[in-house]
């Protein structure tokens, strides 16, 4: 079953390693578990319950985030800070 992911905050390898995605109807953090004993990354997520509150915040920071991102490339931006 897919699950909606609201953002990624670390990949590697080009699977995400952690950030915020919906599980069963409720939100979670998101951290992909190593496996110390094989040396590699397992196939299991650690999910830590994310509430309200702290989810729009997490939003919050990946909007803001996602601006300065795309700042460079932004008109806006460039003659705010000129």
């Amino acid at each position: 079953m897919l699950e909606k992911v609201y953002c990624i905050h670390d990949y590697w390898d080009m699977i995400p390693v952690s950030g915020v995605a919906e599980y069963k109807g409720g939100k979670y953090y998101f951290t992909f578990t190593f496996d110390r004993i094989k040396d590699e990354w397992s196939d299991e997520y650690d999910l830590k319950y994310l509430s309200d509150e702290i989810f729009e915040l997490e939003l919050e920071n990946w909007r803001y985030w996602s601006h300065l991102q795309n700042a460079p490339f932004s008109r806006d931006v460039a003659e705010r800070s000129a």
